[in-house]
């Protein structure tokens, strides 16, 4: 819970991609910031445990235990541990091997003055690029960049085999200044997470060339400019957040629907504008997207039905018009569902009385005629049709 908290989102959102109740969410949330008193969301997710807690921790001895029992216990321990010193022998040989790989790779009399694309030389230069271009100086937490300790001691990072960089975790670490477009030279990347910061400037287009990434969260930062359609070649990319950035605008990608293994997508909080591209339809794992907070015009596209896995569909808070489609109806997985604030209109289908997932609905804000639907009325969820002035069909 934690985890998707730090990935950014609404309750609804985090609900639906763990699959759990928005309920649940609200009781875990709140009961993390009780226990660790804490006062916010915010706090909670830029929240830590300390490390040198952890060994200490899978050694305690239950103190309930007698004392001729602590005393057995102790001993196992003392046995494991015996083995244990020869397992970590290999392992730090192991890994001092692979750390000091980094240097061996500018050392080598017979290397490349070029490193392999992937190398660890490359994946180092990429990073003191970011620390450069963003005044790392004034990063909220900077432990160890551009010293001799090995990246994957440097804050933030997260290195895999040969000492590539596999994560990078930057959010809430005050960055600024634009994203540096050499980011895109970290080719082994699979999760990039850099929101809550101040970033600003475009998206480079370069963080197309991040072929293995899984997740690219750039939410809640002051980025500027369209979104670059060449992200739409991210063919593993599950998650994508540019949620609350305020200045991203232009038109939604098309070429986005080409991101089939996409769960959720989360651009809401922005100036997009255009209509929604029907070929969104191609999402065909997606459970949440969030569109709302834009400036999208045009009718929904009835493709949208087509969205068999989705949970969550937030379109509010846009200039969206004509009437729902009625293939909505066909969402049967789906929870939450948010068109208010809009200017659609026409009835509203009796089709979404199939919706028996449904959760949520909130439609208020818009111009629709005619009555309320006697099942969706009948199923009451949480929604506002009360406010809508209608009168339930007969």
């Amino acid at each position: 819970m934690l985890e998707e908290l730090r990935r950014g989102g609404t309750n609804a959102e985090i609900a639906a991609r763990l699959d759990v109740t928005l309920d649940a969410v609200k009781f875990h949330i709140s009961n993390m910031l009780g226990k660790l008193g804490l006062e916010n969301r915010r706090q909670l997710a830029a929240w830590r445990p300390e490390p040198r807690r952890r060994l200490f921790g899978l050694l305690a001895v239950p103190a309930a235990l007698d004392p001729v029992g602590r005393v057995l216990v102790w001993a196992g321990v003392a046995a494991a541990g015996a083995v244990a010193l020869g397992v970590v022998a290999v392992v730090l040989i192991v890994i001092s091997t692979l750390d000091g790989g980094e240097q061996q790779v500018a050392q080598a009399p017979n290397a490349s003055a070029t490193p392999a694309p992937g190398s660890a030389a490359l994946d180092r230069d990429a990073l003191v690029a970011l620390y450069n271009a963003t005044d790392g100086a004034n990063w909220a937490v900077s432990t160890y960049w551009l010293t001799d300790h090995p990246k994957g001691e440097w804050h933030g990072v997260t290195v895999g085999g040969l000492c590539s960089v596999n994560a990078l975790s930057l959010d809430y670490n005050q960055l600024s200044v634009p994203i540096p477009a050499e980011l895109g030279g970290l080719s082994n990347l699979q999760e990039l997470f850099l929101y809550y910061n101040q970033l600003s400037g475009p998206i480079p287009v370069e963080l197309s060339a991040l072929r293995s990434l899984l997740v690219l969260h750039l939410a809640h930062n002051q980025l500027s400019g369209p979104i670059p359609a060449e992200l739409g070649g991210l063919s593993n990319l599950r998650r994508l957040y540019l949620g609350g950035n305020y200045n991203l605008s232009g038109p939604i990608p098309a070429e986005l629907g080409g991101l089939t293994n996409l769960t959720s997508l989360g651009l809401g909080g922005n100036q997009l504008s255009g209509p929604i591209p029907a070929g969104l339809s191609g999402l065909t794992n997606l459970q949440a997207l969030n569109l709302g907070f834009n400036q999208l015009s045009g009718p929904i596209p009835a493709e949208l039905g087509g969205l068999t896995q989705l949970v969550n569909l937030d379109l509010y808070h846009n200039k969206l018009s004509g009437p729902i489609p009625a293939e909505l109806g066909g969402l049967g997985n789906l929870r939450w569902l948010g068109l208010q604030h809009n200017q659609l209109s026409g009835p509203i289908p009796a089709e979404l009385g199939r919706l028996s997932n449904l959760e949520g609905l909130w439609l208020a804000g818009n111009q629709f005629s005619g009555c309320i639907p006697a099942e969706l009325g009948q199923k009451a969820p949480s929604n506002d049709l009360d406010s809508l002035g209608l009168l339930p069909c007969n």
